[in-house]
């Protein structure tokens, strides 16, 4: 364990990786599901945007809430089974799970070569289920000693970003939320997941580097509270003025009214005594300008012709510049990171990094949690058909009991025994789902003492 622990503090402290982002596309939320699609994206040290997209044939047909999420579906022709994109309806090219996972493995050999490994960065506020599902997939596929020397750690951003950024400016930690306050684009695709995980990196770029965010006019912690304080000083600044000005604008009235209407009745006669001598030149001027355009018009053609590959050329080598100049994040694209920016990020990102070891130990108490919230499905069973509101609520309850580690057979002790309130008490419920537990409870207990 010391040793795990040593080698877990080396990789969080030291070391030079490179930051990979990660996301599946997966027929539903479970441990027991199947990927349906991989994505990766990293920078390069060039400043190239390097993506993974495979997708894989599930043995499982996707669940209607992920038909919807990622927009697949599985359809059977006959004996053979293809998977189709709903949004297009094209058939998407897919390979087994070993081959996938053998061909992702090599992609992030080569993203992880010349520095010490690669650690993988996924998005997930939730439940977190998609390392563990991964995990999972290799140990099924016998490729966990490959995957152990390449990825040195995994990371989810929302604990990164809820780290770095400016609180007051980020209130939701959601995909979509922050594509908008920090990339300032709603339209950036993110239904599959070779989107998502390059937007994840898109972001993480950002936040890390303070000028990025000051020329984006994204403000920082000191920026609010100056303009809390400045705010507050011109509101007193005012109040004090008001009635100074008022007096000043009442007694200054009538004179700025009379002459008002003497520059008033000035210019209208300007403009009538003007009016026809605008009109004579513009009528005698306008035959000469006629022929002048008919008489150069072939020359003018001639000249445009000749002039517009050379303005293709200067237009074609003058783009690149633009954007290397460019402080926005269309010079990150081209450019890539500097030192001092990649290391700011490395920091950011390793004080969050779980090495494989502990992932797999997480993976252990989601299979166990996943068990005892089996044997407690008939207890909920009939609330976890009624609306949306009360299943969510229903599966809530059932998880906090399972990861509390009380299955039904303890259950069913303690309540013959007379402790069911001792043994509710550590699970993390408020009063009032405890209260509906308890007579959930007891109807489901009485229920079945009547059957027997």
């Amino acid at each position: 364990m010391r040793e795990e622990e040593k080698s877990s503090d080396s990789v969080k402290k030291s070391g030079r990786y490179t930051i990979v982002g990660f996301d599946l596309d997966t027929t539903g939320r479970k441990l027991e599901d199947d990927i349906c699609h991989i994505g990766g994206f990293y920078r390069s040290q060039k400043g190239e945007n390097v993506t993974y997209s495979q997708y894989i044939m599930p043995n499982r047909t996707p669940n209607p809430a992920a038909r919807q999420a990622f927009s697949i579906r599985v359809v059977n022709i006959g004996r053979s089974r293809i998977l189709k994109d709903l949004s297009t309806g094209e058939v998407l090219k897919t390979k087994t799970e070993i081959s996938g996972l053998k061909d992702f493995l090599n992609w992030l050999e080569k993203a992880g070569a010349g520095t010490d490994g690669v650690i993988l960065t996924s998005h997930e506020q939730d439940r977190k289920i998609l390392v563990p599902l991964f995990i999972k997939s290799l140990e099924r596929s016998h490729l966990l000693q490959q995957c152990s020397d390449i990825i040195k750690g995994f990371c989810n951003s929302t604990d990164v970003i809820s780290s770095i950024s400016n609180k007051e400016l980020i209130t939701s930690l959601s995909l979509r939320s922050l594509c908008k306050t920090v990339l300032r684009d709603t339209n950036l695709p993110t239904s599959r997941a070779v989107h998502r995980c390059q937007r994840v990196i898109e972001i993480l770029y950002k936040l890390s580097d303070p000028e990025i965010q000051s020329k984006e006019k994204i403000p920082s912690q000191d920026q609010t509270e100056t303009r809390e304080t400045s705010t507050s000083a011109e509101t007193e600044t005012r109040e004090t003025l008001t009635p100074a000005e008022t007096e000043t604008r009442e007694t200054s009235t009538p004179a700025e009214t009379e002459t008002r209407e003497t520059s008033t009745l000035a210019e209208t006669e300007t403009r009538e005594t003007l009016t026809p001598a605008v009109t004579e030149s513009k009528e005698t001027s306008t035959p000469a300008e006629t022929e002048t355009r008919e008489n150069s018009t072939p020359a003018e053609t001639e000249a445009r012709e000749t002039s517009t590959p050379a303005e293709t050329e200067s237009k074609e080598t003058s783009t690149p510049a633009e954007i290397k100049t460019s402080p926005t994040m269309s010079s990150l694209e081209t450019t890539g990171l500097t030192e001092p920016q990649q290391k700011k990020l490395q920091e950011s990102i390793l004080l969050f990094v779980t090495t494989l070891e502990e992932e797999r130990e997480n993976l252990c108490k989601l299979e166990k949690t996943d068990k005892i919230q089996s044997t407690l499905r008939p207890v909920f069973e009939d609330r976890l058909g009624e609306g949306w509101k009360v299943r969510e609520r229903m599966l809530r309850i059932r998880r906090a009991l399972a990861e509390a580690n009380v299955g039904y057979k303890k259950l069913e002790e303690s309540r013959r025994s007379g402790k069911l309130n001792q043994v509710l008490e550590p699970v993390n419920l408020q009063e009032e789902e405890k209260n509906e537990l308890l007579k959930i409870l007891e109807k489901h207990f009485k229920g079945s003492c009547k059957v027997h």
